[in-house]
């Protein structure tokens, strides 16, 4: 037996894509956990020599994937915090 033919301009019910999760999980897209060499230091406005002077003085914790070194945003945001304000005595 044929299907019916629908108009053009129908609205077909969305299927569900979620079938074996429970309902009140729900996947949001959010800020990356973890930053590339180039996007940390994009996001804190400093150079590559600085940033891996950072890692090397152990003040900014680094991580590997491969080749890939890979900077945790908590931890970019915490160093950037600690910082001293300007004006500040040392």
């Amino acid at each position: 037996m044929p299907k019916a033919a629908l108009p053009e301009n129908a609205v077909l019910p969305a299927r569900s894509l979620n079938r074996s999760s429970p309902s009140s999980v729900a996947i949001t897209p959010t800020e990356p956990l973890a930053l590339t060499v180039a996007e940390a230091c994009a996001a804190a406005r400093i150079g590559r020599t600085v940033l891996f002077q950072l890692i090397r003085d152990r003040k900014l914790p680094a991580k590997k994937l491969g080749r890939r070194t890979l900077i945790m945003r908590d931890d970019l945001t915490a160093l950037l915090r600690g910082l001293p304000d300007v004006g500040a005595t040392r």
